[in-house]
């Protein structure tokens, strides 16, 4: 069998800019589990339903009222995101999601040095008020002893 055989040949897409609950809603729609992510022809990204749970568990529970300067959280996850592909790892996929200045970290690390140094990276970031630790090992570790 070849990919032509089982893909999908209607992809639904969504931009940069649709908010979270547009694409809630167009994953439920359509029933599919991901959603890739268009800057004008290039896919830039993907968003998985995963994603969209990780992001509203990062929310926090209380929003800063009004009168409290809002960190620019798409700045925050880009800073992290930059330190981790220049100087930490770019072989290694970790999920940032930012929210108020809130981090939520979401992955799997080969080390416990390398989960240190992802979090010191996010802790470090200009506009960061807290980190929150999802990081694991790698998937295949999971595994052993099935």
């Amino acid at each position: 069998m070849r990919a032509t055989d089982v893909m999908m040949e209607k992809v639904q897409t969504v931009t940069e800019d649709t908010p979270l609950s547009g694409i809630a809603d167009l994953l439920d729609a359509h029933r599919i589990k991901r959603v890739p992510v268009m800057r004008d022809d290039q896919v830039v990204g993907i968003v998985s339903r995963a994603n969209l749970l990780q992001a509203l568990v990062a929310r926090p529970e209380h929003p800063p009222a009004e009168s409290v300067a809002v960190p620019d959280d798409a700045g925050i996850r880009e800073a992290i995101v930059a330190e981790m592909r220049d100087n930490l790892m770019s072989d290694v996929e970790i999920n940032v999601v930012a929210s108020n200045g809130l981090v939520g970290l979401w992955g799997s690390v080969e080390s416990e040095v390398q989960r240190r140094a992802v979090i010191i990276a996010a802790q470090n970031a200009d506009g960061v008020l807290g980190v929150d630790d999802h990081l694991g090992p790698p998937a295949a570790e999971h595994l052993t002893g099935l």
